[in-house]
This record gives structure tokens, C-alpha cells and sequence, in this order.
């Protein structure tokens, strides 16, 4: 997750998208939509050209209840205000995969 927070915080897709599976949802405002790994990064990457980032900072971070999966919520401050970001995580080999993120303004 330091690694993601730290790809958040600079507005780096190619950081971000490094840790997605096979395929990520992804959810800006009230669009979601399922995408491949290069087409998470593009999208991610045209958020970022949109919204320069100013700070990433994580307010709870937790294991989902009964499942071996983990969900982080922080707040996104950019040029265009703040998003609460929500990222849903999966254990994967000896890491996790970021399976689910959302930005809400």
C-alpha cells in the first residue's frame, strides 16, 4: 500500500497500474467501468493530465471482515478540490493486487 500511496501522492499512473491485476475497475465520479491493465493505466493517466495531484493521505486502512482482502479510503487534494479515493486490494503470490479503485469529489 506505501508503494500506491506514494504513486497517488506524485500522480504516477504507471506506479499505480504496476500493481493491477489482469483487469481493475475503475470509478471517477459516477463512471465505473472494468478495464485491462493498459487501459487502467490511460485512464488513470487522463485523470492525473486533469487533475494535478497537491496530496495523498490515507485515513483507514483495514482487512476486509473474514476475507484475506485489504480496502484503503484516503483523500485525493488536487487542482480541481479533494477526492475520497477507495481502493479495494487482493492478496496475490507474495503481494496484492489492486482490484478496485474509486475517486469520489
Amino acid at each position: 500500500m506505501d508503494a500506491i500511496g506514494t504513486a497517488l501522492k506524485a500522480g504516477d499512473a504507471s506506479g499505480i497500474s504496476r500493481y493491477f491485476g489482469p483487469s481493475v475497475d475503475i470509478t471517477i465520479n459516477s463512471s465505473t467501468s472494468t478495464y485491462s491493465r493498459t487501459q487502467g493505466e490511460l485512464v488513470l493517466r487522463d485523470f492525473f493530465a486533469k487533475n494535478t495531484v497537491h496530496a495523498f493521505n490515507v485515513q483507514h486502512s483495514s482487512n476486509s471482515s473474514g476475507r484475506p482482502a485489504t480496502f484503503t479510503i484516503g483523500y485525493l487534494n488536487t487542482n480541481n478540490g479533494r477526492y475520497k479515493v477507495y481502493m479495494w486490494l487482493k492478496p496475490r503470490d507474495r503481494g496484492y493486487v489492486l482490484k478496485e479503485i474509486r475517486f469520489e469529489k
